[in-house]
C-alpha cells in the first residue's frame, strides 16, 4: 500500500534518525505521528516501509498486551459497524480508552501473532 504524502514524511523522517539494522520504537513512531488520523492499514504500511529499509519496530515490554489487543479489536469492530469508514488510530484509541501509543503496540503484537 503506498502512503499518503503526510505519512511517507513521518517514515522519511524516522529514518533520517534510525539507520538500517536499528531499531524504531513506537513510541517514537506515534511521536512522530502525532495529530494525523492513520488507518490500521496504514499503520501497517508504515511498519513494512520501515522494515524494507532495514529498520525494526519494537514496543514496550509492559505486558498486558492480549488484554490491549482485545479492547482494540472490539473497539475497531464497533466502530465499523457504525459507520462506512475505516475508523483512525484515534477513532479506536478514543473508543477502547487507549493510548495512541497502547493502540499501535496491540497492532505490533497482532501482526507478530499473524506471522506465527
Amino acid at each position: 500500500m503506498p502512503l499518503r504524502p503526510p505519512l511517507q514524511a513521518a517514515v522519511t523522517q524516522l529514518l533520517r534518525t534510525h539507520p538500517a539494522g536499528s531499531a524504531v520504537a513506537l513510541d517514537q513512531i506515534g511521536l512522530v505521528l502525532g495529530t494525523l488520523s492513520v488507518s490500521t492499514e496504514e499503520i501497517e504500511a508504515i511498519f513494512v516501509a520501515l522494515e524494507s529499509e532495514g529498520c525494526s519496530v519494537s514496543a514496550p515490554a509492559t505486558g498486558g498486551g492480549e488484554a490491549r489487543l482485545k479492547q482494540v479489536i472490539e473497539a475497531a469492530r464497533a466502530l465499523k459497524a457504525e459507520s462506512s469508514t475505516r475508523p483512525t488510530l484515534t477513532q479506536v484509541a478514543e473508543r477502547a480508552g487507549l493510548t495512541r501509543d497502547e493502540v499501535l503496540g496491540a497492532l505490533f503484537l497482532l501482526r507478530i501473532m499473524q506471522r506465527r
